[in-house]
């Protein structure tokens, strides 16, 4: 799976090591510099007081892949991680495009978000160890709502996914992480070439953090 966009905090200049929360409110029509952008096709900005990441419609051989936002800084031991999506312009479609939060350290990988597929939308979480969760793949079709928020909580081993669509945080699904190193956290927009004939937009918007953030 190739990156198209990534977006990544800025290492070294210690300004989020041993701090221990991190807000983005993406709401000065310029990204934070301590984000960095990698943009192969299509645009991340920060517009309008929100994150948008633009995935143009490809070629109908194209691989359209993911846009990206990840964190070069990671989130040691206990932490807690939260975006508000709006995905009002992602068009359903047989592949169903997605708008997600993500975390990451090296070995596990967990990520949560919605996913606008033709005939049914759903609030979705995985990760890339089917023994880590106590369902490799959990949907709920009728949570979602084109905006709405999504939460990452780990604590010691214990990975528990979140979602609030108007009524508070729900649980959606929680497992055991089969690693709990330092952490990235990603942002991302995802479609694929075959269902995608127009352009999608996913906006990004209160990134939320507790937890202690490190440069390592």
């Amino acid at each position: 799976m190739a990156f198209t966009h990534l977006l990544v905090l800025a290492q070294g200049d210690g300004t989020l090591h041993n701090k221990t929360t991190f807000t983005d409110l993406f709401d000065d029509n310029s990204i934070n510099p301590f984000w960095t952008t990698y943009t192969t096709e299509g645009t991340v900005t920060e517009t309008g007081g929100k994150l948008q990441m633009v995935r143009p419609a490809p070629d109908a051989s194209a691989w359209a892949g993911p846009q990206v936002i990840i964190t070069d800084y990671r989130m040691v031991g206990d932490f807690d991680v939260s975006v508000t999506i709006d995905m009002t312009g992602m068009t359903s479609n047989i592949d169903g495009p997605q708008a997600l939060l993500q975390i990451y350290d090296g070995s596990y990988t967990f990520t949560m978000g919605g996913q606008k597929l033709s005939g049914s939308n759903y609030v979705n979480a995985w990760t890339n160890d089917p023994s880590a969760v106590g369902t490799y793949y959990t949907a709920n079709t009728g949570a979602f709502l084109d905006a709405m928020k999504y939460r990452i909580v780990r604590s010691g081993s214990t990975i528990t996914s979140y979602y609030d669509n108007g009524g508070g945080w729900t649980s959606h699904s929680t497992g055991t992480a089969t690693s709990t190193g330092p952490a990235r956290i990603a942002l991302q927009a995802y479609t694929d070439a075959s269902g995608s004939t127009v352009d999608h937009t996913a906006t990004f918007d209160e990134f939320y953090s507790s937890g202690l953030w490190q440069d390592v």
